[in-house]
């Protein structure tokens, strides 16, 4: 599938420490993604959270924490409360507020 790729790069780039191609190849990731599965979808989740992971790398929390709440939010819905993928976020968000402050 095409978001796959798209996060794949996004991935690379991200790791590279190109993070403006990383955000790009995430938004279309973001986008493709959107075309296939419903917006509440675990799979728009993990791009959110990729979003999110990017925007903390470069220390822009605002985004940062705008991307993980759309996500934490879908996980909640989707997969509950006690799934690894919700836990893991939930704590992420957790050092993304103390970053804040």
């Amino acid at each position: 599938m095409t978001s796959n790729c798209y996060n794949g790069i996004g991935s690379v780039y991200h790791r590279t420490g190109k993070f403006s191609s990383a955000i790009l190849n995430y938004e279309k990731a973001l986008t493709v993604g959107k075309l296939f599965y419903d917006e509440e979808h675990p799979s728009i989740a993990t791009q959110y959270n990729n979003l999110g992971t990017v925007y903390e790398t470069i220390k822009d929390f605002e985004m940062a924490s705008i991307h993980y709440d759309k996500a934490f939010e879908i996980f909640m819905k989707t997969l509950g409360e006690n799934h690894p993928n919700t836990k893991l976020l939930l704590h992420k968000i957790s050092d993304l507020k103390k970053k804040r402050s």
